[in-house]
């Protein structure tokens, strides 16, 4: 379907105008959507165009969602490739509020969904309700909004209750999601009482239900990672049975948006330990080199068939013997992004001595490069009060060289990242 635009007194065809604009940085049509009202229709609510818009965006160098977790909170930046010939610059996603943790960040289309957690959930008593705010963000356009909190209570398995706070840790699941009626949808999963709630937009209002599930495991998930592809949310997940066993196996754990059920996807052993990601709309797994599979790093891609029958085929091997002590992240811009090795003598690591950077090393041709990370960034806070208002202000430059640090130390992850003009 074409977008429906008519502009008066425009030389120009609609259809050559359009593609003008949907080749167009958002920062721009940010702009231009006030020159006049059928701009603005085109731009904040024509979803042909803004389709046409991010098949645009995803075909040029994008930003790079680097997620990683602290004592304190999610840390977040946005990656993104600058003008300079071997530098990213680096922006930070933070919420400054002490009170506040950001337990999870989902990654969409160009949205990002933030959930936070209220109260510290690794002490909860028996009988309390957790209680998450949800942010969702457009960083390109820099709309923002609160949705309704999510209320989910803790009853111990025997019904008792329990006046003081007792160790658990919550180890429940997100995920963000987009209907094929281009529906947004929220899917938290507390596996421990196999609940299950379902937000979705209904009509310029959120609301949050209940669904009933039948086919997940009785015993405990434990999420390693998560991502979103092709309408259904992954959750790379270990099923724990009651006495610990060495028989306690990983498995991709998916929910069709469409549909609300869920499924699962077996992972064969021979792939070894790794991490997932996207590329080329499959779904990928990054085993990581050691010394037991001569420090290469394999890619695998998870092909279905029309039966849903699911095969693990070998994409590529990256000899990394060299590089024993680098850290694959992810696929960025078709390039496999790693942290570099932090500079040591013997068992001592030399902060002082580490510049920011990343390695990306293409797919195809295998070519390296150093990319350095701008030693200056800046940095976007957002608050929001009790009454749901959201603000969004900036900070001076910050330095980031310890940030980079610390992703060695407990780890990180990449997302792709296009800018886009979608929103709730």
């Amino acid at each position: 379907m074409a977008c429906q635009f008519k502009m008066e007194n425009c030389k120009l065809p609609s259809d050559l105008l359009i593609d003008i604009l949907a080749r167009l940085p958002v920062k721009s049509l940010m702009r231009f959507k006030s020159v006049c009202k059928s701009f603005y229709k085109l731009i904040k609510s024509d979803l042909q165009f803004m389709h046409k818009h991010y098949d645009i965006s995803k075909t040029k160098p994008g930003y790079a969602v680097i997620e990683s977790e602290n004592d304190q909170s999610k840390v977040v930046n946005l990656l993104y490739k600058e003008s300079k010939f071997y530098a990213v610059g680096c922006r930070n996603l933070d919420i400054p509020l002490s009170n506040l943790k950001i337990w999870h960040v989902k990654c969409l289309y160009g949205v990002l969904c933030l959930i936070v957690g209220r109260e510290d959930l690794f002490y909860l008593r028996f009988g309390k309700e957790m209680i998450y705010d949800i942010l969702i963000w457009n960083p390109s356009t820099k709309e923002i909004k609160s949705l309704p909190a999510l209320e989910v209570s803790f009853q111990h398995p025997d019904d008792q209750r329990n006046e003081q706070p007792v160790r658990l840790t919550v180890n429940d699941g997100f995920g963000f999601g987009i209907c094929k009626n281009m529906i947004w949808k929220i899917v938290g999963l507390w596996n421990f009482e196999n609940i299950v709630m379902v937000g979705n937009q209904v009509g310029d209002s959120w609301c949050w239900r209940k669904i009933d599930v039948t086919n997940l495991t009785s015993n405990e998930l434990y999420i390693i990672e998560d991502f979103y592809l092709k309408g259904r949310y992954y959750w790379r997940v270990m099923e724990l049975s009651p006495i610990p066993s060495p028989d306690d196996c990983e498995q991709l754990l998916w929910f069709d948006m469409d549909d609300e059920f869920f499924g699962t996807v077996e992972l064969p052993s021979h792939i070894g330990s790794g991490l997932f990601t996207t590329m080329d709309e499959t779904v990928a797994f990054l085993g990581f080199p050691t010394m037991a599979n001569n420090y290469q790093i394999k890619i695998w891609l998870m092909l279905e068939d029309e039966y849903h029958h699911v095969n693990w085929h070998k994409y590529t091997t990256i000899d990394s013997h060299h590089y024993p002590d680098e850290r694959p992240i992810g696929i960025w811009n078709h390039h496999l992004l790693l942290f570099p090795p932090i500079p040591k003598t013997g068992s001592f690591i030399f902060y002082t001595d580490f510049v920011p950077s990343l390695i990306f090393s293409d797919l195809e041709t295998r070519e390296r490069k150093i990319l350095y990370v701008t030693e200056e960034r800046k940095k976007i806070d957002i608050a929001y009060n009790s009454s749901g208002c959201v603000r969004v202000y900036f900070e001076g430059n910050v330095q980031i060289a310890r940030e980079f640090t610390e992703f060695h130390l407990v780890g990180a992850f990449v997302r792709a990242y296009h800018e886009s003009l979608y929103f709730l």
